[in-house]
């Protein structure tokens, strides 16, 4: 199980590199891990290269829940995770799939910071 301070390493991480990359990861509508043009989500920055070529091969569709469940992703950003991390795992995952849109002059951009502020205070409260 994930501590506090491991967990926000890892949202910290996701964070960074959502906010990087700028774009959500999408194959057609639907967010992915990693697509076709080599962007990842939240989860998918943080995955070794073993586990995200399994996750690519047959599970792109799965949840970050039942990819640990079954025992496909062990570590995220460096961090053994269990299926007691599934519920923190998925709050991420869902930081970068829900993340809205906004103008910042005058282009259309995802606003992950404030998806992911959002998700800081629930995470940790107001630290």
């Amino acid at each position: 199980m994930l501590s506090v301070a491991q967990k926000r390493d890892i949202f910290d991480k996701a964070r960074t590199h959502c906010v990087k990359q700028g774009k959500q990861a999408t194959r057609g509508a639907s967010c992915v891990y990693k697509n076709g043009d080599g962007l990842m989500c939240a989860i998918g920055a943080g995955l070794d290269e073993e586990d995200m070529k399994m996750v690519l091969v047959a599970y792109s569709a799965e949840t970050i829940g039942h990819l640990v469940e079954k025992g496909l992703v062990k570590s995220v950003f460096g961090h053994s995770v269990s299926t007691n991390d599934e519920g923190f795992l998925a709050k991420v995952q869902i930081a970068h799939d829900r993340a809205q849109f906004r103008y910042e002059a005058g282009n259309l951009k995802v606003d992950f910071e404030t998806a992911f502020d959002d998700l800081h205070s629930d995470l940790f409260g107001q630290d």
